[in-house]
């Protein structure tokens, strides 16, 4: 592309060069108050059309965040493994470390690390945030929609074992989610 526009300039420079000073000046130009009042209220209207569909979509998206049915599941990055607590229930994944979800509920992320910048990603579901030292950052809310298995993987370059960082995600029935939760010792 670099060079594409590199060619153009060069042959406009070239082709396109005053080759001598014009003796006189061209006609005026009349003042069209009109056109100069019809350009500036469309390129207005398309800004404010712009602005009200773009604060639609903000509300959508941090409207969300008011349900009272949000999942919300602390992550926790250290080389080189993930923690996942589930502060609504007391528990936090046990033996294999593993993030189960139920479909179809909201699910926010609030992620941590203790040690060096991690990266979070679910990339099937669209989430990626950082996981900053000493510091919380919340993810989207996200909606699973379909029962399967994904995988959580740290994206950002964080020691030796890095490309060993990465855990199971699993979204299950609500059932088994319940079942699931009070195996990890938490209550319902």
């Amino acid at each position: 592309v670099s060079l594409f526009v590199f060619v153009f300039l060069g042959y406009s420079l070239i082709v396109f060069r005053v080759k001598e000073r014009p003796t006189e000046d061209g006609p005026p130009l009349q003042p069209r108050p009109s056109l100069q009042i019809g350009w500036l209220g469309i390129t207005s209207l398309l800004c404010l059309f712009l602005l009200i569909w773009g604060l639609f979509a903000f509300y959508q998206e941090t409207s969300a965040a008011a349900t009272t049915n949000t999942l919300v599941v602390q992550v926790t990055a250290q080389q080189w493994q993930w923690t996942f607590d589930y502060p609504q229930y007391g528990a936090t994944s046990q033996g294999a470390q593993v993030i189960e979800m139920p479909v179809n509920r909201p699910v926010e992320f609030y992620v941590t690390s203790k040690d060096v910048l991690h990266g979070f990603s679910i990339r099937a579901l669209g989430v990626r945030v950082d996981a900053n030292p000493g510091e919380t950052t919340t993810t989207t809310i996200i909606t699973p929609t379909q029962i399967g298995s994904y995988t959580v993987q740290c994206v950002e370059l964080c020691g030796l074992y890095h490309s060993d960082m990465w855990e199971a995600v699993n979204v299950v029935s609500a059932d088994t989610f319940n079942s699931w939760i009070t195996s990890q010792g938490g209550h319902l």
